[in-house]
């Protein structure tokens, strides 16, 4: 697989904790770079209709991705992130 192929994960995890959306495909895959760097390895890139999400993990079960949703938004950088069901 490219670098690009492993951004971009199809996943059957159904929660995700979004910490941006935009507009431009290269912004989410400098953001994604740059959270995989700080420790977050399944960080990637979630597409949808009009806009390209940063997605800083996924989880089975939405208790799960509700704890960890509380201790990513102890990072003052991330303290505007949520919870993405599909």
């Amino acid at each position: 697989t490219t670098k690009s192929q492993e951004m971009v994960q199809p996943t059957s995890k159904l929660h995700h904790i979004i910490i941006a959306s935009v507009v431009f495909k290269d912004d989410a895959k400098a953001m994604v770079s740059e959270l995989k760097q700080q420790g977050y390895s399944d960080a990637c890139i979630l597409t949808g209709s009009e806009r390209i999400r940063v997605s800083i993990g996924s989880y089975n079960t939405r208790e799960e991705a509700e704890r960890q949703l509380i201790d990513v938004r102890k990072n003052n950088a991330y303290k505007d992130a949520w919870l993405l069901v599909r």
